[in-house]
């Protein structure tokens, strides 16, 4: 699950999509929530009653599902093999794949790790795609780690063979070359092997003679995996050639790899397409190919270095987050333009979102908004009206009833409530809706704002704390019908910007690539909004019916309520309290009204993984997660509740979270670095800031939900 979903995601993540993990068991609660993206992907699942649910919903809503599955258990040919690892009796097969291969047929695609399986699911007529797997940032720093480790180590003698099975399933595949590694081992005095990981080698009672120069390791978490495999000098990838072993991906290779250790491997046709024997690896098919390819790394260092150096260069230059992420951008991208197309959509037809407010008002009153959307849609354009909020409780049809009432021709699609979709072109009407928009704009290839008054709009009753900015204040596209707007706005867009570096109070701690946190610290103040801390209340209420053993606890000059939330209150954000609470790295739930206060980054200092939480115009801007090392998040339980799980969850996320926030940390400045630099830009003043280049607009980002347990 970590390679096909985890390392996935962290890769999307760095690529600017969106992208969340959804635990199957938790589907009929969250359909609506699954049912608001883009491409909703299953990732090694069966075909359950909640599974089911989700897609006959996602069929009604021509939403894609898309089927991921990374061993060869669709088809009937694979049953011999299965009989030693799903304990079924052998009638029960049959069932057994018909099951898999059903999901799979299901589906509108399918992805998988390698040529083997994406043709034999092709034969089966599914539309098929690779993703390989590859590595996640945390597996490339902790294997740096651990060369380094093993660089500075000056007690290690002799040569290391190492087996690292994982799982039991290998027992067949060791006995490959069991009588090769005894032969080694007879022959080499100074030659051990290393078994590591769920592997039964009672069953192998010939090496008993060797005594301690063969050792067992138990089987480790992931992220201590890269400590273990340092321990070998050549690294073994034997697999019996059958079909079963042909749907195995080349993990194997690249984890040894990243840390320059070369492996020799069967030549299954994964393995033939990633080692060029003598080049970045060895293969070997039979027992003296075997023993050759041994030999000659044990008797030769200067080939076991090339090799192991070449292998270093080939798994990051192919295995890195930026490749994968490619490889599934591409795959995710074709699949939705070929769901689009069968739908009827030519691919030259734009996708436009019109956002509005008080639907009913809008087209009573024949606003400008609501008639450009109809004109958007008989020019040809694919055209959704987004309605944010209907006072009369109007359902979708009703609101298009409403609009084909009043105006004649083609009639948008209607969307009423949940969240902003993607679409080449998003279009704010009114103030309030474009400070919900600019946070979504990453949505939209171009973000724009319909502006047809210079008065802000009243405030909608869920956003009540502050007056929204005047339009032009919000940084998006004007779009007007009245030159004297564009006048007017001429001048307000004039006006400059001062930005000073944000800084750190506290001295960063050593990343825990390892931590895993058990509690959760509520950081706020009584400046926070009550609609925020409701929300943020809300998400708690959640997080501690799903999660009842995490410990909650709240840092504030004010005891705040959670109802039916058990937690702790600490006043304030400092003490000794606060500072044994800090040394735990909870997760750090930070609440503030807009501009985002400095201790902050204190937690993060501390080695917390922050999600911050606002009002503010900010709220979940795609690049804060990879380029400022926090989760930024609007005020909405849901977003909240999300950002949580997905830290007590998502271990890849956690990890890749906390390395960021270190790397943000040491780019930031000491307080009086900032002051400076706002002394400067005071110095000059009278020189407005550069606005938003027209040009500057992100790329259509596609939203994907992977389904796991």
């Amino acid at each position: 699950m970590r390679y096909r979903a985890f390392n996935v995601m962290e890769a999307l993540r760095l690529a600017g999509i969106e992208v969340s993990h959804l635990d199957d068991r938790r589907i009929p609660e969250r359909l609506a929530h699954a049912l608001g993206f883009d491409l909703i992907v299953l990732v090694r699942r069966q075909l359950t009653p909640e599974i089911s649910l989700l897609l006959n919903h996602a069929e009604q809503m021509a939403v894609p599902v898309v089927y991921d599955l990374d061993d060869y258990l669709f088809h009937d040919e694979a049953i011999p093999y299965l009989r030693d690892y799903f304990r079924i009796s052998l009638a029960q097969f049959p069932d057994f794949i018909a099951s898999w291969r059903g999901l799979l047929l299901r589906c509108n695609s399918y992805t998988t790790t390698n040529h083997f399986l994406f043709e034999r699911a092709a034969a089966l007529g599914a539309r098929s795609y690779v993703i390989r797997n590859g590595l996640n940032l945390t597996q490339i720093e902790v294997s740096r780690i651990a060369r380094e480790e093993v660089g500075k180590s000056s007690r290690r003698r002799g040569m290391r063979l190492g087996y690292f099975s994982g799982t039991r399933t290998h027992q067949k595949d060791f006995r490959m070359i069991a009588g090769v590694l005894g032969r080694i081992l007879e022959e080499f005095a100074d030659v051990s092997l290393i078994v590591a990981g769920d592997f039964d080698l009672g069953e192998f009672p010939e090496f008993v003679r060797f005594g301690d120069r063969v050792a067992t390791r138990p089987f480790v978490d992931w992220r201590r995996l890269p400590f273990e495999l340092a321990r070998a000098d050549i690294n073994l990838i034997p697999l019996e050639l059958h079909c079963l072993n042909e749907g195995r991906s080349n993990l194997k290779y690249y984890e040894a790899g990243v840390l320059k250790i070369p492996s020799v491997a069967s030549p299954t046709q994964a393995y033939r397409s990633t080692i060029q024997h003598g080049i970045n690896g060895l293969l070997a098919s039979t027992p003296e190919e075997w023993y050759d390819a041994l030999r000659s790394l044990i008797i030769d260092p200067d080939l076991r270095q090339r090799l192991g150096d070449q292998a270093y260069e080939d798994a990051l230059r192919t295995y890195a987050p930026a490749v994968i992420a490619r490889e599934a951008v591409t795959a995710y991208r074709d699949i939705l333009a070929h769901h689009r197309r069968s739908l009827g959509v030519p691919d030259d037809t734009p996708t436009v979102v019109v956002v509005v407010s008080d639907v009913v008002k809008a087209v009573r009153g024949r606003a400008s908004a609501v008639a450009l959307s109809v004109g958007l849609s008989q020019a040809g354009a694919n055209v959704t009206l987004l309605v944010r909020e209907v006072k009369a409780q109007l359902t979708a049809s009703q609101v298009h009833q409403l609009l084909a009432d009043h105006f004649p021709g083609v009639i948008p699609a209607v969307q009423v409530g949940g969240e902003i979709p993607c679409c080449d072109i998003l279009l704010a009407t009114d103030p309030v809706i474009g400070r919900w928009a600019k946070q979504f704009e990453h949505r939209a290839h171009r973000a724009a704002y319909f502006l047809s008054e210079l008065e802000p709009a009243p405030l909608a009753a869920s956003l009540q704390p502050e007056q929204p900015p005047i339009a032009s204040a919000l940084g998006m596209t004007m779009v007007v019908a009245d030159p004297t707007v564009a006048e007017t706005l001429g001048g307000a867009r004039a006006q400059g910007l001062i930005t000073v570096p944000a800084w750190s109070g506290r001295t960063p701690l050593p990343v825990d690539a390892a931590h895993e946190p058990h509690s959760v610290l509520v950081a706020t103040s009584s400046e926070v909004p009550a609609q925020l801390w409701d929300q943020a209340a809300s998400a708690l209420q959640r997080i501690h019916a799903a999660y009842p053993d995490v410990r909650i606890v709240v840092c504030s000059d004010v005891n705040r309520a959670l109802p039916g939330t058990p937690h702790e209150w600490l006043p304030g954000l400092c003490g000794e309290a606060f500072e044994r609470l800090l040394s735990e790295r909870p997760i750090g739930l930070a609440l503030y009204p807009w501009v985002r206060p400095a201790w902050v980054h204190d937690l993060m200092a501390a080695g917390c993984p922050v999600i911050a939480g606002s009002l503010g115009a900010h709220c979940r801007l795609p690049d804060a997660e990879a380029a400022e090392g926090l989760i930024s998040v609007p005020a909405i339980a849901d977003a909240i509740e999300e950002a949580i799980d997905s830290l007590l969850v998502d271990r890849i996320r956690l990890s890749a979270l906390a390395l960021r926030a270190a790397e943000r940390l040491r780019h930031m400045v000491e307080v009086r670095e900032a002051a400076r630099t706002l002394l400067d830009h005071l110095k000059v003043a009278d020189a407005p800031a550069a606005g938003r280049p027209d040009d500057a607009q992100s790329e259509t980002t596609h939203s994907l939900l992977s389904i796991a347990s």
